[in-house]
């Protein structure tokens, strides 16, 4: 699909006319509320689209953009993120059964997006130039991709495809030197091939050939194509291994599971929140309330048990962590690489978590109209 004309994109895309779209650009400023959120390693600013009126006009436009435009758009594929019947769990399937892993991190990856390489990521697609500059405005913040614009994700696997298609091409010759020097021709297979997907900032790399701890400059060349399209790595970030790698709560390895130090931050918090009354597992509603009022407690209770994750700055950050948990364990039981015994322990878990979020979000918006009320 392209777009020849700015009024094509106007009418038959965003449904909007000059007029009010020119309007809402004097408004941008309002467009979006920023905040920080903690990471391991410090800080990073999210800026979502605000509540008030422009903000959620954007909104809409860029829903539009997303559903009529953006997703007809084709994309490399090895992007897993952010991408319709795609997952973190095809993400990391692939992967399974290579006995070396390499994983890379990319700096800043949303705000690396200028407008300039919007520009040329999206000129093949928008011949128009008013057309295209309509886009820019409509998606960009301060000259970037904002993390929380509906179109951000979408955007930044077009943006990143050629990128992607080179990285791919690169492991596809290594792939066929190695085959060709090392191995007998007729053996050339999956067994030798080296596999890459990439999940937004995550890019992961896999063989059962390649040792990446050894092959140095596998992961320069990776970096000079980054670099060609404004990307930088975070080396910081790089993870080398063999037989298994743990990726955000994930062990890879001959199959998939969950991480035991996070089902063990995961299994102290339903421990915390459990009523000692009953024997079968029952929520402690008092506690839950007391804990939306104040983490203190469930804080303490964490960082003296040793926890990895130690300190929720708020109900809502605890609430959405577990949400994130309660993800993980669907996309494990959907690989169904666990057996019986551990995949009913594992639906368990999960039926704990939903119990409490349940609670938890239910306090939460009795909170919110309290608060309301004055």
């Amino acid at each position: 699909m392209k777009i020849y004309t700015e009024e094509f994109l106007r009418d038959g895309i965003l449904e909007i006319q000059e007029q009010p779209f020119e309007k809402l650009l004097v408004e941008k400023n309002k467009w979006y509320k920023c905040f920080e959120i903690s990471k391991k390693d410090g800080k990073r600013e999210i800026c979502a689209l605000s509540d008030e009126e422009s903000g959620q006009k954007v909104k809409r436009l860029q829903k539009n953009l997303l559903h009529r435009f953006l997703r007809k758009i084709p994309i490399a594929v090895c992007a897993k993120g952010f991408v319709k019947e795609e997952s973190y769990q095809s993400f990391l399937e692939p992967h399974i059964g290579s006995k070396y892993f390499m994983r890379l991190d990319i700096r800043n990856f949303f705000s690396s997006f200028s407008e300039d390489l919007i520009w040329k990521g999206l000129h093949e697609f928008v011949e128009n130039a008013e057309a295209l500059d309509m886009i820019c405005e409509l998606c960009t913040w301060e000259n970037t991709l904002p993390q929380g614009a509906v179109t951000s994700p979408a955007l930044s696997n077009i943006l990143f495809r050629r990128a992607d298609q080179r990285i791919l091409k690169y492991c596809q010759t290594i792939t066929e030197r190695c085959s060709k020097n090392r191995y007998r021709p007729e053996a050339a297979g999956n067994e030798n091939t080296l596999y890459y997907t990439r999940y937004a900032d995550d890019m992961l790399f896999s063989s059962d050939f390649f040792d990446f701890s050894k092959e140095e400059y596998f992961m320069k060349m990776i970096s000079r194509i980054l670099k060609d399209y404004g990307f930088e790595l975070n080396r910081d970030k790089t993870v080398i291994s063999e037989d298994q790698i743990v990726l955000n709560g994930y062990v890879v390895g001959n199959a998939v599971w969950l991480s035991r130090r996070k089902m063990r931050d995961l299994k102290r918090i339903l421990y915390f929140f459990r009523n000692k009354n009953h024997e079968l597992y029952r929520i402690d509603k008092l506690k839950v309330k007391k804990t939306i009022e104040s983490l203190k407690e469930l804080n303490c209770f964490m960082e003296k048990n040793n926890s990895e994750r130690n300190n929720f700055a708020n109900s809502l950050e605890l609430i959405n962590y577990l949400a994130g948990c309660r993800s993980w364990l669907i996309a494990i039981l959907q690989m169904r690489t666990e057996d019986n015994r551990t995949r009913r322990n594992l639906g368990k878990t999960k039926v704990r978590i939903e119990m409490l979020l349940s609670e938890l979000s239910r306090c939460e918006e009795e909170k919110q109209r309290w608060a309301e009320r004055g």
